[in-house]
């Protein structure tokens, strides 16, 4: 089974030479998106940090998620995903939704979903997928 693992130091060094283009510290993430220096720590030594973090620093980075993710082998299959709300699912499905965490729906490479048939995934559904790349 292949296994998706996160180049942290590759991202820490992107998030680190942001933050001094922009002239701040790494508190400063913490105050706008709530990522503490631990995590930011966590990420500089190869530690796991959670997808929605993870997501998170993808955003504020705008660079996409395969930069930062060496899948090994994944039988070719890719799930590409975009965020979502419990309030957009239950206007386009009219059924209310109660996810606690982020939610994410699959969608295409562009980012266009096909609300007919789309899947929503909560953050840590997608921690568990295995032998796929998800971007």
């Amino acid at each position: 089974m292949a296994e998706l693992k996160l180049q942290g130091p590759k991202m820490h060094s992107d998030i680190t030479k942001k933050l001094n283009s922009i002239n701040k510290p790494q508190t400063y993430l913490h105050n706008k998106l709530s990522i503490s220096r631990s995590t930011l720590w966590r990420l500089n030594v190869g530690r796991p940090i959670t997808l929605e973090t993870f997501m998170l620093l993808l955003g504020w980075l705008d660079a996409p998620a395969d930069k930062y993710i060496n899948s090994g082998r994944t039988n070719g299959r890719t799930i590409y995903v975009t965020e979502t709300s419990n309030q957009e699912l239950k206007e386009r499905w009219g059924v209310p939704c109660y996810y606690k965490s982020k939610v994410y729906i699959r969608c295409n490479a562009a980012k266009i979903i096909n609300w007919d048939k789309a899947v929503v995934y909560g953050a840590l559904e997608l921690l568990t997928k295995n032998n796929v790349e998800i971007i």
